[in-house]
């Protein structure tokens, strides 16, 4: 298994690509002399070209590559964010359905409900026909 060490540093990996355009010695050659693998040193001159402004359409640069990193990164946060909002308004959502339910069988006390349905139950059945549970539909006007 190859040796692996610290990346160089970003000067290190410049100059040596700056050096392989204006010495006149090949990759495999100057990487030799550097000490460096032929496979890193031709990597850091297609990035140095590339941060020119010489790279294939649609090739980005170091400071796009960066700005990509951190914007997805700052995308997957505020996609957990969003999800824990969405399921904090569910739950409390649910806790204001159980408590408006609770209320309105104490008011009504001949309501039988299911032995098995609980309040978050109700409180689905609330929510899918679209009205809180214990109020009454609005009435329908017709014209005359």
């Amino acid at each position: 298994m190859a040796k692996t060490h610290p990346p160089y540093p970003p000067a290190f990996r410049a100059e040596a690509a700056a050096l392989a355009k204006t010495s006149g010695k090949g990759v495999p050659q100057l990487a030799h002399d550097l000490g460096v693998s032929e496979q890193a040193l031709r990597g850091w001159i297609k990035r140095a070209e590339v941060d020119d402004g010489r790279g294939q359409p649609g090739e980005l640069t170091t400071a796009e590559r960066e700005e990509l990193r951190r914007l997805r990164r700052e995308v997957k946060i505020l996609q957990q964010e969003r999800e824990i909002v969405r399921k904090a308004a569910a739950f409390f959502a649910r806790e204001t359905l159980c408590a408006a339910i609770g209320s309105s069988l104490r008011r009504r006390p001949t309501t039988r409900l299911p032995s098995s349905a609980g309040c978050s139950t109700l409180a689905a059945r609330a929510i899918t026909h679209g009205r809180v549970a214990g109020s009454r539909p609005a009435p329908v006007r017709t014209r005359r």
